[in-house]
């Protein structure tokens, strides 16, 4: 230490004169300023020979002939798109992507990218502009910009819908428990290390492997960052991704057979495609973070957790399913002229309010007196209104969760909002 060497990672202070230490790990002294040279050696090498290739790699070889990237004891990780005949001298084979050969390893590893599709359907909307930032190449992915502009709705007089991303973090509820006494059936138990295994498999089978597959086939634009284990990070246009939550616990219910002890929570945080990824995980933990503190429901015997939080405000699964529901009915109405969205924007104000005074602050208890008077004076005296959407807005001023609109609002408004 006197002479300035580390003695746990083997260097010399004077190794980070120059470029100061690596961004990535903030260990090692980097090798450049910017680019791909800015990290260390073990993090540049993590970069081009796993991080850039895994989203492709289709195998995974384990071999001791000092190619790929070293583990430990001279094991070497090879990542590739098919196998030769010199894969014969690895040790394993891992199938990353299906079970048709070799030994099943499925790892989500998913990137949205440019078809010829999408730049002629670009082209001819206008959706999204080519520029040098953002060039258009065939198989390229697609930049979070471009994500967030996925968003946007074409219309004859231009777009509507927020160009936006959305992040969604879930994790299962309770799983040290579901391990711990899940398997246990009456006086006995049937804690085995087989059905530990199986349990473990299953569970990361469906995040890494099923959930995948039906989320790449109905929501292609979305992004996953990570997916395995009993968690997953996702990415995308800020729409898909609220809908693809509502899929994700539809999904892991059937999983779970229904099992009222067997939930997942989620958090949902939107962000602007130039917000940094750090930033955006953090937002979309807070989130989780926020449905994983939510106690059980007394109204409706919803157990803790169990939840979703979008917009800062968190339900349980079924009540967001209903909030979706409502945002969509609103979006409708927005869009054939029934509502005005300065009507929707005054809901938005009125279950803001509904929130503070189920929080104790009672000066915003007048919220649902003014908003009967709102629906009285702008609709029931007119004629040509339609009875049954006066009705719903009606029942919507007396409903006891009215505090938890705020997703149904927000929907509608960010939806019907004009998009350059």
């Amino acid at each position: 230490l006197g002479e300035s060497f580390t003695p746990v990672l083997g260097i010399a202070s004077s190794q980070y004169a120059q470029y100061g230490a690596c961004p990535f790990c903030d260990l090692r002294p980097a090798r450049g300023e910017s680019g791909d040279e800015a990290g260390c050696d073990i993090c540049s090498a993590l970069i081009q020979q796993v991080g850039r290739r895994l989203p492709t790699a289709r195998y995974a070889l384990l071999t001791r002939d000092n190619s790929g990237f070293p583990l430990f004891g001279r094991l070497n990780l090879r990542l590739e798109e098919s196998v030769d005949k010199n894969a014969a001298k690895a040790l394993d084979i891992l199938s990353l992507k299906d079970r048709t050969a070799f030994t099943a390893a499925p790892v989500a590893g998913y990137v949205p990218r440019i078809s010829r599709d999408d730049m002629a359907r670009w082209k001819v909307s206008g959706q999204i502009v080519q520029t040098e930032d953002e060039p258009w190449e065939e198989g390229a992915p697609k930049t979070f910009g471009m994500l967030a502009s996925e968003a946007k709705i074409s219309e004859e007089k231009g777009f509507r819908s927020i160009a936006c991303l959305a992040a969604c973090k879930a994790d299962v509820d309770n799983l040290g428990l579901l391990f711990g006494m899940g398997l246990e059936h009456g006086e006995g138990n049937h804690f085995s290390l087989s059905r530990f295994a199986m349990l473990s498999r299953m569970m990361h089978h469906f995040f890494s492997s099923y959930l995948i597959r039906v989320m790449t086939e109905k929501f292609p634009d979305i992004y996953v960052v990570f997916a395995g284990g009993d968690d997953l990070f996702v990415l995308g246009p800020w729409s898909d991704v609220i809908c693809f939550a509502r899929l994700l616990h539809a999904t892991f219910e059937r999983f779970g057979g229904g099992n009222p002890d067997v939930t997942i929570s989620a958090g949902v945080a939107l962000a602007k495609p130039g917000v940094p990824m750090r930033v955006i995980k953090d937002l979309a933990e807070e989130e989780l973070e926020s449905s994983k503190g939510r106690g059980e429901d007394k109204r409706t015997d919803a157990p803790a957790k169990n939840a979703v939080t979008l917009f800062g405000v968190t339900c349980p699964w079924k009540e967001f399913e209903i909030r979706l529901s409502l945002g969509e009915w609103l979006e409708n109405l927005c869009l054939d002229g029934t509502l005005s969205q300065g009507f929707v924007r005054r809901l938005l104000e009125y279950s803001r309010k509904a929130r503070a005074f189920a929080a104790g602050d009672i000066s915003c208890g007048l919220y649902r007196s003014h908003m009967v008077y709102d629906i009285s004076r702008n609709f029931a005296q007119k004629k040509d209104f339609p009875p049954d959407v006066l009705g719903k807005l009606q029942a919507l001023s007396h409903a006891r969760d009215f505090e938890n609109m705020e997703i149904s609002v927000t929907w509608a408004l960010y939806r019907t909002r004009a998009s350059i």
